[in-house]
Order: C-alpha cells, then sequence, then structure tokens
C-alpha cells in the first residue's frame, strides 16, 4: 500500500483546497518497495523506501516538502492557517534554531501569514537562500538577518508564481537571445531597420488580433500600433493597462476600470467553462499584488523571455478585464522585451506571429492550469449564461507555477528569433524589390502596384493566372515581364 509524504499528505490531511503541486512523493508499493521515480504528464512522482518515511506531524511532513519536493507557497500557507499548526512549527525551531530547514520553515511561515512566532532571532550563522537558484529562478537576493537567509522570491507574500528550472529552460539566457538576434539581423542596413520597424508593428497588431478572431478597423489598427511603439517606453500602471485594453473598444464598450462581473472563458470544460477567474471584489487587491510582484521582477536578472511569460500569463489567468485580457497579455510580452534592451529601437519581435503559428499550443498550454482551477472551484451558470461562484478562490491564483508556460513562450520567442524575424524582414525587403522593378516596366498607379506586390508575396512568388484578371488592362507582354522580375528576385528569397 502506498503512503503519501510531503505535499501530498498535506493536501489530504488537511483536505486542502489548492492547485496539485508539480511533484508527488509516496512510499511503500507505489512505484515498488525501492526509490524510483516516474513522469507523469506534467506531475513528477517519486518512491521512497520506507526508512525515508516521516513520522504522522505536520512539521515532519513539511519539512520533507521543502527538502525534497521544492515550494509551493500555496500549500504553505494553507497549512499554517490550520488550528494549532503554529505551535508546532515553533516548537520544532526551538528545537533546531540552526538548521537550514528549520530556518526555511521559520522564514515561510513568518512570510506569508505576516506574524511573528514568540522567538528571538536564530544566531549568527552561514547565510542559505530562501530558493535553491539552481532549481529556480530568482530575483536578487536581500539578506534577512532573523533567520540568516537570503531573500530571493521574484514576487512577495501576496503574489508569487514560481518558475521551476526544468531542462529546456536552463539554456534560456538574454545572452543567448541577443547572440541570436545579432546572428539573424547582422547582415540588415539601418534603412531595413528604419522600414522593419513599422512593418513589424503591424504584423504584430494584425497577428494579436487574428488570435482573438477579431476583425478591427484601420483606426483601431492605428492606434494599437502606436501602443506598441510606445511598449518598454512607459511605465507599467493600471492606467496604462486600462489605455491598452480599450484601444481597440468602440466608446461604449470601453471599461473605466477592472470588471465589476464575474467574466469566465468559454471551452470545453466542465458546464462549457474553460477558466474561472477570480471573483470581481478580489481583483483590485489581486492586481496590487500583481504590479508590486512586476516591480520584483523588474528589479531581478531573470531572463526577458522568462518575465515576459511569468507576466503575460499570470496576467491571463486574473482575467482583470470583462474583454481583452489576450491581447493586453501580448502587449506584455512585447513591454518586457523592449524594455530589456535586446532588441534594436523600434523593432519589435514578431512574438503574436509566432503565437498564431502555435495556436493550438498555445491554447492546450494556457488550458492546463486553467483545469486544475475550474477543478477546485464551485460555480453555476443559470439559463441567461450568468456564471455565480461560491467560495474564496483568490488564493488560487496567487502562487501559480508558470514553468510549462514560461517553457512554451521561450520555445516560441527563440523560433521567432531565429525564422520569423528573418523571415518576414526578408519579405519586406523582396516587396521592395518587387515595387521597384515592377514600377519601372508597368505605368500603374501605387495602390494597384502594392496590391499586386502582394499577391505575388501571396502565392509564393508568382501572379496566378486567376489573379491576373485583376488586372485585365495588361498585355500578355506586361505579364512576360511580370513573369520575369518575380522568377529573378523571388527565386534569391531566403528559405
Amino acid at each position: 500500500m502506498s503512503y503519501p509524504l510531503g505535499y501530498e499528505w498535506l493536501k489530504e490531511h488537511y483536505q486542502l483546497r489548492v492547485l496539485p503541486h508539480s511533484v508527488r512523493s509516496y512510499t511503500g508499493g507505489l512505484l515498488g518497495t525501492k526509490a524510483s521515480q516516474i513522469q507523469r504528464h506534467q506531475v513528477f512522482e517519486q518512491n521512497f523506501p520506507e526508512s525515508a518515511r516521516a513520522d504522522d506531524s505536520t512539521c515532519a511532513h513539511l519539512l520533507f516538502a521543502l527538502k525534497h519536493e521544492g515550494v509551493n507557497p500555496a500549500y504553505l500557507k494553507s497549512v499554517f492557517a490550520q488550528e494549532g499548526v503554529s505551535e508546532q512549527v515553533a516548537a520544532h525551531i526551538r528545537q533546531r534554531p540552526n538548521s537550514q530547514w528549520s530556518r526555511r520553515l521559520w522564514f515561510w511561515y513568518e512570510w506569508l501569514t505576516g506574524q511573528l512566532l514568540p522567538l528571538p532571532d536564530c544566531k549568527a550563522v552561514k547565510y542559505e537562500p530562501v530558493l535553491n537558484d539552481s532549481q529556480y529562478f530568482t530575483a536578487r537576493p536581500e539578506n534577512v538577518r532573523r533567520y540568516c537567509l537570503r531573500n530571493n522570491l521574484p514576487g512577495h507574500a501576496g503574489f508569487l508564481p514560481l518558475v521551476r528550472k526544468i531542462e529546456p529552460l536552463q539554456g534560456v539566457s538574454d545572452d543567448s537571445l541577443q547572440q541570436c538576434l545579432h546572428r539573424v539581423l547582422g547582415d540588415y542596413d539601418e534603412t531595413v531597420f528604419a522600414r522593419a520597424a513599422r512593418f513589424l508593428t503591424t504584423y504584430e497588431t494584425r497577428t494579436s488580433s487574428e488570435i482573438e478572431s477579431e476583425n478591427i478597423t484601420p483606426d483601431k489598427y492605428i492606434r494599437f500600433g502606436r501602443a506598441l511603439e510606445l511598449a518598454g517606453g512607459t511605465p507599467l500602471t493600471k492606467k496604462r493597462l486600462i489605455e491598452i485594453q480599450n484601444i481597440i473598444k468602440d466608446s461604449h464598450q470601453q471599461e473605466p476600470d477592472y470588471r465589476v462581473e464575474q467574466n469566465y472563458i468559454g471551452g470545453p470544460g466542465p458546464q462549457g467553462v474553460a477558466l474561472t477567474p477570480p471573483r470581481p471584489e478580489n481583483i483590485e487587491d489581486l492586481m496590487d499584488d500583481w504590479f508590486a510582484m512586476v516591480e520584483r521582477l523588474n528589479d531581478s536578472e531573470i531572463p526577458a523571455s522568462v518575465r515576459a511569460g511569468i507576466l503575460s500569463a499570470s496576467f491571463v489567468y486574473l482575467h482583470p478585464f470583462m474583454d481583452g485580457n489576450g491581447r493586453i497579455s501580448r502587449y506584455l510580452i512585447q513591454d518586457v522585451l523592449a524594455k530589456s534592451g535586446l532588441l534594436q529601437p523600434g523593432i519589435l519581435l514578431p512574438v503574436s506571429g509566432g503565437i498564431l503559428n502555435r495556436q493550438q499550443t498555445y491554447y492546450q498550454t494556457l488550458d492546463y492550469l486553467s483545469r486544475l482551477i475550474c477543478d477546485q472551484t464551485d460555480f453555476y451558470i443559470d439559463e441567461a449564461g450568468q456564471i455565480t461562484i461560491a467560495g474564496e478562490t483568490d488564493h488560487l491564483f496567487r502562487y501559480l507555477d508558470l514553468t510549462h508556460y514560461c517553457q512554451w513562450l521561450c520555445d516560441v520567442i527563440q523560433d521567432v528569433a531565429e525564422n520569423l524575424l528573418p523571415k518576414e524582414i526578408d519579405t519586406l525587403v523582396l516587396a521592395d524589390k518587387l515595387y521597384s522593378a515592377l514600377d519601372q516596366v508597368l505605368d500603374l498607379p501605387a495602390k494597384e502596384l502594392r496590391l499586386m506586390v502582394k499577391m505575388i508575396l501571396d502565392n509564393d512568388g508568382t501572379l496566378s493566372k486567376r489573379k491576373r484578371k485583376r488586372f485585365e488592362f495588361l498585355t500578355d507582354h506586361d505579364f512576360e515581364k511580370i513573369e520575369r522580375i518575380c522568377i529573378e528576385l523571388c527565386s534569391q528569397k531566403q528559405p
């Protein structure tokens, strides 16, 4: 018979309503009687020999979890709130006040609860990090004398999403991304960059809207493009988010503040619900804590791609507006990348285009945590489609494990930098060459010439016979010239 350890024991013992931890530990039969490990979907299961079995006390399992399963603030805070736990924690620390694991437990209790235990500061011992920076992405450490620990958490007690340094993320760094960008963009001159800036902004605007299956007017295109051009140059504030939110909405649909109604994302889940965001009365407090987390991240050396993942995903799950949250989340990605200094001034990395190319896995990646949140939420949808959420749920959003989303986004950003960005700039360069060459041999208005160039590029470098009907006033000789130019120029396009 298998016996749960650590977080799993705490969850069962206290009947915690929390999202599952990324690691589950057992002893006695789950995977045999010997120590072993296995990956099931996104949960890492590990079996320990009987000798590792902790006694049935809360502190024993808390310490086991911190030692062998990593950190989960949601579990820790829920356990600390249970009757009698503070006395047990204080008693354990009195027995072993200098142990690094006792000091970590002590730190987590006081940091998460905001309550001091009746204990004197520990004696001067070697400082240890709160988070193992070989296992997690961490912020700048700050020494905390009471515990002789270095607080390197990438957030604060009210909002602390974590990202584990799983193998695919271990090579992610600003240096590697910058080297990639330098390698793929090194051959373009300043004139191309000047043209590319506006082109990439328009491309990002279009693809971000396509992800939402939205058709927006030219005026809204322009306004959202201008907002993207300012990404990285303006402080990230509540006012700024509301401005971005309202840019492509008609005046009668604009939102002056965070939502005051309960919303949800429809999907294949229970009653057609894919995500149940926090209750509206909790949004202001959650977003204040979110902004405080942003400030902590901005002062860290966490790679820009990972920070972009933390901000964009945590924002999507909070869903603070009735509409447009996905679009804002992609603006946040651009804002982080722009502020990182990795890109040429004015150049956007067309991340939305990369997301659009992987749209199915985009939703699958977001849906993983969405389903877990729904599983821990009691809700009801009436006949009019209005949703009611029972009980408090804001704790489900404060301590998310965003590892897998960040891994997915880092892969997208790397692919965009290596492939999509140069491809789109090459397309722009080719469009300019086609326009110039065709303008020399055809007597066409600029509007008609731009349309022809677009048709040629959309058709892999040729003007199809069907599209030729659009230019029926041209002669066969003209079309022969067009074909020769296409063969000459489009064969030079990078694959």
